[in-house]
């Protein structure tokens, strides 16, 4: 809970774009389903009136949100909000508008019921209103998020992977754990990486062979190095060079790679790297 909350999520387009959807869903939703006893929620049996006065309260409800949102996004830029805040900060927001809304209904709408009665209903069914919209638009722009990462990804390799194709070819130093060079190849050569315990086999073109060459060293200390020259993860024990992958099909165990290369078996892939592997395969 003390994680810090993904910029995103106090960005000015995002919750523009989440408040108009909450703002929405709303007015339709209440006025349409009429949930929660909603024929109780002010003191008037006029279905029109009762129309107008959700409407003004949905509109306040949608501007002390705004408002909340604006501070929150200037808190986050001068100290990054943890989840737990944030869980905090939207339950202030709700009590917020409880509290507005139990206002308006007993001193504007002259309510006569308790004020305590008021703001307890109030508290009972905003969050439920809430709930939906909240809901959706969280896992939407998580989506959109995760996608713009994967586009970032796919533009960051695009602009060093093709290169393996080129005269600019670059050749690939590979060293052991302690920084020992052991093998000095072209990026266009090499086909895969096996993990083996404390080892890894490269697997390269050599004399139009298939050649390996044992290095004492691990893929995760291996990844970041070759992510720039078109090389992803997708098993915990594999990774692969995109350009070399033929195609991905999928057998009653999984998905399997298939490499340009005749002689060489099917590699698995995990569902840890499914997604990314086939998003960026298919980009290519």
């Amino acid at each position: 809970m003390n994680r810090k909350i993904p910029d995103y999520l106090t960005s000015k387009a995002v919750n523009c774009k989440l408040l108009i959807f909450v703002t929405v869903f709303s007015i339709v939703f209440v006025n349409i389903y009429t949930p929660f006893e909603y024929s109780t929620w002010f003191n008037t049996n006029s279905s029109t009136w009762r129309l107008i006065y959700t409407i003004i309260a949905i509109i306040g409800g949608v501007v002390l949100l705004t408002a909340s949102r604006i501070i929150m996004y200037y808190t986050h830029q001068k100290n990054a909000i943890s989840i737990l805040q944030y869980c905090i900060w939207i339950i202030a927001e709700i009590l917020l508008i409880a509290t507005v809304y139990t206002l308006f209904n007993c001193f504007v709408l002259n309510d006569s019921r308790d004020f305590s009665d008021i703001f307890q209903r109030s508290v009972s069914f905003i969050p439920l209103i809430l709930f939906i919209p909240y809901t959706v638009s969280y896992l939407y722009f998580a989506l959109k998020e995760r996608e713009r990462k994967i586009n970032d990804l796919l533009t960051e390799q695009k602009d060093n992977a093709p290169r393996a194709k080129t005269e600019s070819d670059k050749t690939i130093l590979f060293k052991d754990e302690k920084d020992t060079l052991k093998l000095s190849v072209k990026q266009t050569y090499v086909y895969f990486l096996e993990a083996a315990d404390n080892y890894i086999n490269i697997y390269y073109l050599n004399k139009n062979k298939l050649s390996k060459c044992i290095l004492r060293n691990t893929l995760k200390n291996m990844e970041e190095q070759l992510k720039c020259y078109g090389f992803i993860r997708c098993h915990r024990s594999y990774m692969v060079n995109l350009n070399k992958i033929k195609l991905i099909h999928k057998e009653k165990d999984g998905l399997f790679i298939n490499l340009d290369l005749e002689g060489i078996d099917d590699i698995p892939i995990s569902k840890t790297y499914a997604e990314d592997i086939l998003q960026m395969f298919s980009q290519l």
